[in-house]
């Protein structure tokens, strides 16, 4: 199959998850612009999500017509890939609900990702096969540099992804692996490293609500954070207190560090969160369904969820600088 099926119409119906392997930039903007005049040319909505100089180059290779393709520059999205899926699903509410063909390019994982980052950055590319399921005709493109990228980075893209393009090809991916196990559950991602020994640690209740958030804005003081950032750290560790009382046990136990340039909170709980989605959806969509967990992927630089039926751990990560 040509790379020139890119110019082409969808090839089939439901949702086309493909990984990108590709290996040069150029490779990626022959790419991207001849994806972008397929949609134009077949009056396909598209989204391109991609860094401001890549985004500079498709916008040149395709001239006139480049105002037709939306464009946001990833970076401007933040570091917590927990925003995108929202944005995607905003995009396919706002042309048709997917009902008619729709078309994305996004770069999940750029050189240097590496530790939660990248855990969460591989955990969403999975996510996004669970969110999208039902979408009729929605094809999106997911460029991976393989000379920046680690092997095994690029080696679990691939069993994210159903459908592989490398070079002039794409095909049926033989090593994808559905998000969902046999039973149904849904993995959370990797296992995060223990909290330090050292951590400052306190837990919580009803009654001590107040002091909680008190303790959470002297103890990110201390360790570097200042600014509004305080206020937003005390008001999503006060958004996952609360839904611990009130959809837990009513107790919780908090804890707080710094990782290098990053204050990393962590709030855990006996409650148990089934939705792998919870987070991830616009209240504009979805109305209150887990309205604090949202809130929290919009104020913290990285939010990591770890949930079964023996508790709950959600860590918030605030980079200093």
């Amino acid at each position: 199959m040509s790379s020139n099926c890119l110019a082409g119409p969808n090839p089939g119906g439901g949702f086309r998850h493909e990984a990108f392997l590709y290996s040069r930039e150029d490779e990626l903007v022959t790419a991207a612009t001849a994806f972008a005049q397929g949609a134009i040319v077949y009056d396909e909505p598209m989204l391109v999500m991609l860094g401001a100089a890549k985004l500079d180059r498709v916008r040149a290779a395709l001239g006139d017509d480049a105002h037709r393709i939306r464009c946001e520059d990833i970076t401007d999205l933040g570091t917590n890939p927990a925003r995108h899926i929202p944005l995607w699903q905003e995009f396919l509410d706002d042309n048709g609900g997917g009902h008619k063909p729709i078309r994305g390019i996004g770069e999940p994982i750029g050189p240097g990702s590496c530790g939660p980052d990248l855990d969460e950055r591989e955990h969403h590319e999975a996510l996004a096969n669970i969110a999208f399921a039902d979408a009729p005709l929605f094809w999106v493109l997911c460029p991976y540099d393989v000379t920046s990228l680690d092997d095994d980075v690029v080696a679990r893209a691939c069993t994210s992804h159903p459908v592989l393009r490398n070079g002039d090809a794409a095909r049926v991916n033989p090593r994808y692996q559905s998000p969902r196990g046999p039973d149904g559950d849904t993995g959370w991602g990797a296992a995060l490293v223990p909290s330090p020994v050292e951590a400052a640690a306190m837990g919580y209740a009803l009654e001590n609500l107040h002091q909680l958030r008190a303790f959470v804005g002297v103890r990110s003081l201390h360790l570097g954070l200042g600014g509004e950032r305080v206020d937003d750290l005390v008001l999503s560790v006060n958004e996952l207190a609360s839904n611990s009382i009130r959809y837990a046990d009513g107790t919780g136990m908090f804890r707080i560090w710094r990782d290098h340039a990053t204050i990393v909170c962590e709030v855990e709980d006996v409650g148990h969160i089934t939705d792998p989605l919870a987070g991830r959806r616009s209240p504009r969509t979805y109305g209150d369904t887990s309205r604090g967990l949202w809130v929290v992927n919009q104020l913290c630089d990285l939010v990591q969820i770890r949930s079964s039926p023996a508790g709950t751990v959600i860590r918030l990560h605030m980079r200093l600088h």
